[in-house]
């Protein structure tokens, strides 16, 4: 999250919150009510406090601003589920190497879907299904 110094279509100057990815997609410039779903996510006001905070987009159709319809983005009022990692001292890890075991790369996409995987612990993971 950062402050930068925009110009709108009239060529003013406008110090606005832009929201950048961790994705490679278009930073966001926050309005208002954006700022505020964000505030409630992390608790804090201050933007040093937003960075990390995982947000998901959606698009809000037939938006009435400025004279005109428009498609607005918004930020959804409930935070994505994001996924635990799952390391070799995990409670799960010993079913994770049997499903990988047992299926391969396809048991490997159900892994997953449900955990984050580093490359170190990946290799780890590939290392104890192939022991005996």
């Amino acid at each position: 999250m950062t402050l930068k110094d925009v110009k709108d279509p009239h060529g003013n100057k406008e110090r606005v919150r832009v929201a950048e990815f961790v994705e490679k997609v278009k930073p966001m410039i926050l309005n208002v009510g954006a700022c505020q779903q964000i505030e409630t996510f992390t608790g804090s006001r201050y933007i040093e406090d937003w960075k990390d905070c995982a947000i998901q987009i959606y698009v809000e159709r037939g938006v009435k601003a400025f004279g005109d319809t428009v498609d607005a983005i918004r930020i959804a009022p409930e935070q994505p589920r994001t996924r635990e990692q799952l390391t070799p001292d995990h409670v799960k890890w010993a079913g994770a190497v049997q499903k990988f075991r047992d299926e391969g790369e396809k048991g490997l996409a159900v892994v997953l879907k449900y955990f984050d995987l580093s490359d170190t612990n990946r290799k780890a993971l590939e290392d104890a299904a192939k022991a005996p």
